[in-house]
């Protein structure tokens, strides 16, 4: 599994989020498995398959999210489930939810 973090995703408006979601739905190549709100966050954790090109999928999201600048797009290197907490480690940081 892949996956790609939003920050900011959850402060949208309820027509921002159905937009984005129908944007994913265009780019059908880009199936999204699961998705996973973030709430202490604001941010929406989206799962994709194992055999995606998910450079491809960062660099479509960031392009789609340019004009708002508040929502930043970052690969996930790796999920560490630690019971009643993850950890989600980027290229160069962690993050506890």
């Amino acid at each position: 599994m892949k996956h790609i973090y939003l920050h900011d995703y959850v402060s949208f408006s309820k027509e921002e989020k159905v937009a984005f979601f129908i944007f994913l739905k265009k780019i059908g190549t880009h199936t999204v498995t699961r998705q996973r709100v973030v709430f202490g966050e604001n941010a929406l954790l989206l799962d994709f398959p194992e055999g995606i090109d998910i450079q491809t999928v960062k660099e479509r999201l960031e392009d789609y999210f340019a004009p708002q600048k508040r929502v930043s797009v970052e690969i996930v290197k790796q999920i560490i489930d630690e019971g009643d907490h993850q950890i989600l480690e980027f290229g160069d940081k962690k993050l506890r939810i």
